[in-house]
């Protein structure tokens, strides 16, 4: 059942990150369009699958240094792939949970087992979806000295993105956000803690002030001498890490595949990569 659904993930995912490259080049033509004919036609997005198959006069187009010093260009080339970078971590958090229960569904005999089969599966839809795209320009966008030019630009900048707005994206959902999740929950514990606190000196208070000391007086202290244990036991630090979750490598091990696979793979279109 693992081997369908992943394959349907990531091919739905690839379709999504085509469709946002597609819709940026055809942008970018529409553009460089509207450079030459001011009253040209204004862009209009193109969700569909359609959009794929788009043919936009790109290539030939040459860059010149007012386009370079235009923040619209930049934002055409930079935006959709910043785009991608913020949503693909996000997809890859989803696709780890899917493939962690479908294994623990799948019952493997052996923890190598167990470790082999999840590594094919996140790491066949990142291979897809972060690869996909930079092979697509890098295949497509040969011929003339211009259409290598503009395709080295478009593949150079999607790894630079990838390489910084998707690997810090990443690191926040990986490390920040579960220490921010793990701070609000340490603070509104403390706050329980209070609250019982201030519970039971009230009722030591009102128990103190009671004349009579039969047996129901005496098995009532006896609990609020118990509760007052638990709760000063509660207070030590070592519950904070109790509720700490484990730590995992296989996350790690993946990410540094990726940004291995960026740094053997890209470095001619982006120097600055290593």
């Amino acid at each position: 059942i693992s081997l369908p659904l992943t394959l349907a993930f990531t091919f739905g995912t690839l379709l999504m990150i085509l469709i946002v490259h597609s819709n940026r080049d055809l942008l970018l033509a529409n553009y460089f369009e509207q450079q030459q004919n001011p009253g040209s036609e204004e862009f209009g997005f193109n969700l569909s699958i359609s959009a794929i198959g788009e043919k936009a006069p790109l290539n030939a187009v040459e860059i010149n240094s007012a386009s370079a010093r235009d923040p619209r260009f930049w934002v055409i080339i930079a935006g959709y792939p910043c785009a991608l970078g913020l949503c693909l971590p996000l997809l890859n958090l989803v696709l780890m949970r899917i493939s962690v229960m479908l294994n623990d569904f799948e019952n493997y005999r052996t923890e190598s087992e167990y470790r082999t089969h999840l590594i094919i599966k996140v790491f066949s839809f990142r291979f897809v979806c972060y690869f996909a795209t930079l092979y697509y320009y890098a295949y497509v966008s040969i011929g003339t000295k211009q259409d290598i030019e503009n395709g080295i630009l478009r593949v150079g900048s999607g790894v630079m993105i990838y390489m910084t707005v998707s690997h810090w994206w990443s690191i926040f959902l990986s490390v920040y956000f579960p220490q921010l999740l793990f701070r609000i929950r340490q603070y509104y514990r403390r706050l329980r803690l209070v609250d019982e606190l201030r519970q039971l000196e009230l009722e030591e208070f009102m128990l103190s002030e009671a004349v009579e000391d039969d047996e129901q007086t005496k098995k009532t202290r006896l609990i609020l001498k118990n509760k007052r244990i638990l709760l000063e036991q509660a207070q030590n630090k070592v519950w904070d890490e109790v509720v700490l979750r484990e730590h995992d490598s296989f996350p790690e091990y993946i990410q540094a595949i990726v940004q291995f696979a960026y740094v053997t793979c890209f470095s001619v279109v982006l120097p600055i990569a290593p």
